[in-house]
Order: C-alpha cells, then structure tokens, then sequence
C-alpha cells in the first residue's frame, strides 16, 4: 500500500487503518503496543539486482532503502544518509567500500558487521536510523524522546549514533545483569552526556521489554530497537551487500543460492534476511543460531511457542526469552490476519504454551527453508577454539558469532558448491572475559577502548525496580509528554 508515494504500514493488531511508514518510523510501537509491517514487500527484478553487483557498501544500501522507503524522504536526503552513515571515520570497509569478509580454512565466510564506532552489527543500522530519525523528527517540529531497552549491543550503537542529534533525548535501559562488562561501561560512559539518561533495571531484557510498552503507552516515546520497523528496513541492505560480495568471491552470478547462518535473540536480524529473500534475495537456507534461550529454535522446529525461563549465557546480546520481532514473523504466517495473531498471544499468555499447527499454520509455512539449532556453552566455546587453531590463532570471534558458525556444523549445513556466510555480531574485545576463558589469550582492541573499564568502575547509575519507578523517571526527568487519556 503506498499513499503520494510513501509507504503505509499496517501493525500486527490491525490492517484496517495503515498509518505511513514514517509516523510508523517515529512512533516505534502501533498505539495498542503491536509492532507495524509491510503488508506486502517489494520485489527487485534480476536486472535490478544485477546492477548492485561490485558496488560500494553506502550505493546498496541506498538503492535498498529506496525500494522500502519510497518517497519518505527526498532522494538527496537518503543518499547524503548513507554517504554520511558509512563514512570511513565510522566504519572500516574494505578498499573497494564493500563489507569486510574473514573466509576461514572451511570456506565460510564471517561478515564484518562489526567495524563500526561501537564494534557491533547494531552500528550498521544505528548509524543511518539515527539520521532518518532526526531528518523526520524535524519536519514534524517537536523534540524527539526515546526510550530503549538492550541486552547489551543496541545500547551503546544508539547512544553513539543519537547523543549530540538537536532536540533528542535518549533513555537508556539495560538489566542490571546479563550485559558484559566492556557493553555496561560503553553506556556508563556516556551518561552525564546532553539528553543522555542511562538506566539500570532490576529484571532481564523481556521484563524490560514489557515496562517499555508501559511507558510507551503513557509518554509520547519513541523506540530504536529492533521493534521499530526502520531498524529491520536499516538492516536489509546488508543481506544484499553480502550476497554480491560472496558469490564474486566464488565466481559465481547473480541468481546463484547462497546460504546464511544468522547468530539470533530478539529476531530481528534473522527476519530482515527473511524479509531480504521475500524481496527477490536469491538466500537459499536462513540457518537460526539461538543460544540456550532457544524459543525460535521450539517455533521452527516444532511449531510450539513456549514461555521459558531466562538463561545467563555467555552470549549475553542474545539471552531473550520472548523475541519481539516473532509477532512481525507470525503476521507473515498469519496472512497479517490480526484475530489469529491475538489468539495466538491470548492463548501464549493464559496457558504459557501454543501450538501454531494447532492454530492453522502447516508446517512448510513456518520453515521457508529456515533451519534453527540450539547451541550451547560447550559448542561455542568449541567454535572459538576451532577457529583459533585453524587460522593459527590470526581469528578470535565473540560468543555471538561462534554460534552461528556452530549451527552450521551442528545441522551439516555447509555445502562447497554453494557459499555459505556467518553474519558477525561483535568483536571479540566486547567479551574479553569470555575469550580468555577459553583461549587463554586477550583480545586486542582498538586504542579508544583502552582502559574503559577501568574508567567507569564504581559509576553509579539510575536504579529502575519496576513500570511505577520507570513512569515515574520519565515524568521527572524527561522532556517525553503524556499522552492524552
């Protein structure tokens, strides 16, 4: 559906009343607390994939955009967004202004998704959200407030990417457990910066999701991580960029399969890809890597939707109980018939368990050729010593990437004939605990990350109990208007 040119979304609540994807973008959350969706996605032609083929990161990711954003934003707006986003001092690309690729002695190829100011994959789509953010923000008039919640990597991308964007305040909500803590002094870091509030909260992400909905439905807030549709439409690009990079480094063409190993927690990355093939993407198999909170690994495989306790895990961006962006992939298996959607959570939410065959879904409709395994402590620790050993100790990856490079060996996924890519989602200084764990050695990092820790030891911040206290901060301490009753 599109409007003078603009996109119009519906949300998983409702398709009756579409809104344009750039009050969607602005609002983050549907007003009822649903997520907004394409009701349809475009499709590029082989001819128009062909023409991004050896073509600098930023021009993919405007052509892209341009496909889902339509007239949201002038054209120079988009393009100068990129230009700026992907700039050299952000993000170090290869030579040719493509993604880093690491191909390891199997003849996997690991995406650097990670070289960007805050050495995470949400850098790639923090940095040009950001940007549209403020672009929109301003044609509406009004300071922009914006409440997040993390696990651990969005946090730091969005304070980098946002701190310093007139008339934008952040707030910044991460567990007070469960984050590393190289990510906890990242955002440390930047509270007592203008419009900056960090936040600790005593529960793990999921609690944390569900206070933000509160507060979203009683503030004028808007939203930065993955729930907010610009940051799935911002992740997209980078599918298409590494499926030209991988089959130019295999001598192949455009319309060759290539498959995917996407490490996965709030879902989000793993649906842009699934998204990306809906677009006319040539991805054969979408391979799901969820640590020990494998809650999409029970929906892929069995088709059950199971409220599970939290698992610490050593891959901390990825312990979530209840991915968001799983009601944005139940739209799709739905038909975005927003009924079935409601009896799905009604019935996920008074028995603690669903089955989605039971609940009209067939089985071929749920798999679209994606795959999920779980993989555990034991496997990623294994992962990381493997491709230590095989590069002769040249590779170190984070917990994060191990597991996707895991599920490929665990499933026997990986064919020669056909590439096949891990999606990298840090670098491994972030988890350096970890890493020296199992490797014995530390991680290098870069010289701006030297002795950070250090530096925000014994920084005290904001403690949030529960919805009262965080309603009640926002009041306070924010420019964030409540919304009419």
């Amino acid at each position: 559906m599109i409007r003078n040119g603009e996109p119009l979304l519906i949300n998983t609540g409702d398709v009756d009343n579409p809104v344009p994807i750039s009050q969607a973008i602005l609002d983050g959350y549907a007003p009822g607390g649903e997520l907004y969706n394409f009701a349809k996605f475009p499709e590029f032609s082989e001819a128009e994939l062909r023409a991004m083929q050896d073509q600098p990161y930023a021009s993919v990711f405007y052509t892209v955009t341009k496909k889902l954003l339509g007239n949201t934003m002038p054209d120079e707006v988009l393009r100068d967004t990129a230009e700026a986003a992907y700039s050299p001092d952000n993000f170090d690309f290869d030579e040719d202004g493509s993604l880093r690729f690491t191909t390891l002695p199997s003849g996997i190829h690991v995406v650097g998704l990670s070289d960007g100011p805050t050495g995470a994959f949400k850098d790639m789509a923090m940095q040009p959200f950001a940007r549209w953010m403020s672009y929109l923000q301003a044609q509406k008039g009004d300071p922009l407030t914006i409440l997040l919640s993390t696990s651990g990597d969005t946090g730091p991308a969005a304070l980098n990417a946002f701190s310093g964007l007139p008339n934008t305040e952040i707030i910044n909500m991460m567990p007070n457990q469960g984050v590393s803590p190289f990510q906890w002094s990242q955002m440390a870091e930047m509270q007592g910066q203008p419009g900056v509030h960090v936040l600790e909260v005593e529960g793990d992400f999921t609690y944390i999701n569900d206070i933000q909905m509160t507060a979203d439905l009683a503030y004028d807030l808007s939203a930065v991580n993955s729930v907010n549709i610009a940051r799935i439409v911002a992740q997209i690009p980078y599918y298409f960029a590494s499926y030209m990079k991988a089959i130019r480094l295999n001598g192949g063409e455009v319309g060759d399969p290539v498959d995917v190993s996407i490490p996965s927690g709030n879902f989000g990355n793993a649906l842009s890809g699934i998204i990306a093939r809906k677009m006319g993407l040539p991805l054969r198999n979408l391979i799901i890597a969820p640590n020990e909170n494998n809650t999409l690994d029970a929906v892929i495989n069995s088709g059950v939707f199971k409220l599970a306790d939290l698992v610490r895990t050593d891959s901390s961006a990825q312990d979530v109980r209840m991915p968001s962006n799983i009601w944005r992939y139940f739209g799709m298996l739905y038909g975005n018939n927003p009924d079935k959607i409601a009896a799905v959570y009604q019935k996920l939410t008074t028995r603690g368990t669903v089955n989605l065959y039971e609940m009209g879904v067939a089985d071929e409709s749920i798999r679209w050729d994606v795959h999920a395994t779980t993989v555990t402590a034991a496997g990623r620790a294994a992962m990381i010593r493997s491709v230590f050993i095989d590069t002769n100790g040249e590779v170190v990856i984070d917990p994060h990437t191990a597991n996707g490079l895991a599920a490929i060996e665990q499933l026997g996924a990986y064919d020669p004939d056909v590439p096949m890519l891990t999606l990298e989602t840090a670098k491994p200084f972030k988890f350096d605990s970890v890493i020296e764990g199992i490797l014995r050695v530390t991680p290098s990092r870069p010289s701006r990350f030297e002795g950070l820790e250090a530096e925000q030891r014994g920084k005290r911040l904001v403690r949030i109990w529960d919805d009262r206290d965080l309603l009640e901060y926002v009041g306070f301490n924010t420019n964030a208007k409540a919304k009419a009753k």
